[in-house]
């Protein structure tokens, strides 16, 4: 195999990396809007908890059970924020224009293969860089809302119990 091949077989295999890449950050962009959507519903259950709740001239869900009723709200509201950061649009590499009127582009394909390996392993590396910190931010959000869900279980908990 010579070196023209070589190169060709290798700008392949980085084509597939970079494909691989941008289905994973498309991936997360989805699972953000999951977390939004999944803390959108879990506050309106929170709301309609309060709004259920037996009404004793002191408010519904008094003492303890009010403040992990709270707890979870901010804790949803941190998921829904974080799992808005991970659909923030992201600054990747891209080829420049000027870049591409350069003269050794047009003197031989080796050198134009070369030049086109090197913007895809670049972009590659900015979206795996990218998508290790949206899947931190997506832990982070889905352990927020776990929180939150058990924070509300207690609160229910406590309520039906009568604990102030």
């Amino acid at each position: 195999m010579d070196d023209e091949a070589r190169t060709r077989l290798f700008s392949s295999f980085v084509t597939d990396l970079l494909a691989e890449e941008r289905a994973r950050k498309n991936s997360f962009e989805q699972r953000g809007v999951t977390v939004i959507s999944t803390a959108g519903t879990l506050v309106g259950i929170v709301t309609g908890l309060v709004a259920l709740a037996p009404w004793d001239g002191h408010g519904a869900f008094d003492g303890a059970a009010q403040r992990l009723l709270v707890a979870a709200l901010c804790l949803l509201s941190l998921a829904a924020l974080v799992g808005l950061a991970v659909n923030l649009p992201a600054l990747l590499p891209y080829a420049d224009a000027d870049a591409l009127d350069d003269p050794r582009l047009r003197g031989g394909a080796s050198f134009g293969l070369q030049e086109e390996i090197r913007q895809k392993v670049a972009t590659t590396q900015e979206l795996r860089r990218l998508n290790r910190t949206r899947a931190r931010a997506l832990l982070t959000a889905l352990a927020f809302e776990v929180l939150a869900l058990a924070l509300m279980t207690v609160s229910v908990a406590l309520e039906l119990r009568g604990v102030r």
